[in-house]
């Protein structure tokens, strides 16, 4: 009796262990995805995408919220920015407000979306999308910064 009370009390301790770690390293999980208030339906779409593709590989809603609201201090941030990209480029950066996706345009951001639903483990391919079963926290700190001038399906590769 004495026995099964022990393991029940160091279990419960290392489960309280566990959640309290995971509830220290969650700060700099995002909150919110922001999107500019004047956004195309193209960045609406992309938006739509990586609320989507966080929700499948993590379980977690994020909303979409107008980027001039602010509130959420760690966030994904989708723009687009023709002056540093040219049209169909985009680029991945992360820093302390969050994780920032800007395309060149509206069809560039797009494109980053689903590069960063790469790197969340989703694997695009002719005949559908391929999720991976086991859920996956979305951590800020795994890219560096990445940044593509063209995106194409070989099937041939």
């Amino acid at each position: 009796m004495i026995m099964i009370s022990c393991r029940k009390f160091l279990m419960a301790f290392w489960l309280f262990l566990i959640s309290v770690l995971c509830h220290a390293t969650s700060k700099s999980e995002p909150k919110a995805i922001l999107l500019s208030p004047s956004a195309t339906s193209i960045e609406r779409l992309a938006a739509d995408e990586v609320q989507k593709y966080i929700y499948l590989r993590t379980k977690t809603r994020l909303p979409v919220l107008p980027s001039k609201s602010g509130k959420s201090k760690t966030a994904i941030r989708l723009s687009c920015d023709s002056s540093r990209l040219s049209p169909e480029s985009f680029r991945i950066d992360r820093d302390e407000k969050g994780l920032h996706i800007v395309g060149g345009s509206d069809v560039g951001l797009l494109y980053g979306v689903y590069q960063y639903a790469e790197l969340l483990g989703v694997v695009f391919t002719l005949h559908g999308d391929i999720i991976p079963d086991e859920p996956r926290r979305v951590a800020f700190g795994e890219w560096k910064g990445k940044s593509c001038s063209l995106r194409l399906l070989a099937p041939y590769v």
